[in-house]
């Protein structure tokens, strides 16, 4: 009992946290090859916001096709779940940015993302993509994006309810991506 506890201990304190969470939502199932790319990627751009150390970005991909209510009962329920993940992401400020291959369709149902110029869009706003997000071939993410053949998007997500800090952290992470 004791090593357990030991170990517990040594395996928490020497965890690196991450410094970025980044979601990446796409229609289909996201390609874990294109999660680790981006990964790598990014935390070559980033610096250690969280004084660990280390430099680490979690990129996680959610499966979301937002028409699922007309597909078959087991990929409805699937998506369901999606759903709740994302909505856990959005009410947690999990992700700071978001990669997505539906811009439109996204904010359209969620009202999540920042406009370009960093601030919230006004209730009641309509926004097409380029008030919002910016193709990945035009950010410092573009050889990622030519591994992938969906045309992908970066976004950042509203500033309603993140703390000043991560705030700050994701608006330097996005000076580096543009």
């Amino acid at each position: 009992a004791l090593l357990a506890v030991g170990y517990f201990v040594w395996s928490r304190v020497t965890e690196v946290q991450p410094d970025y969470t980044v979601a990446v939502v796409s229609r289909t199932d996201p390609d874990t090859a294109f999660l680790s790319q981006l990964e790598t990627q990014l935390e070559g751009l980033d610096e250690d916001v969280n004084g660990d150390g280390k430099v680490k970005v979690t990129v996680k991909g959610i499966w979301l096709a937002l028409d699922f209510e007309t597909q078959d009962a087991a990929l409805q329920q699937l998506m369901q779940s999606s759903e709740d993940k994302l909505n856990s992401d959005f009410y947690l400020c999990e992700s700071t940015l978001f990669i997505v291959d539906d811009p439109t369709a996204i904010e359209q149902r969620y009202g999540c993302f920042q406009t370009l110029d960093g601030t919230d869009p006004a209730e009641g706003d309509v926004l097409s993509v380029a008030d919002f997000a910016l193709p990945l071939q035009d950010t410092a993410l573009a050889n990622v994006q030519s591994e992938s053949s969906t045309l992908w998007y970066a976004a950042r997500r509203l500033n309603e309810g993140m703390d000043a800090d991560t705030a700050a952290a994701l608006n330097a992470l996005w000076e580096k991506l543009v």
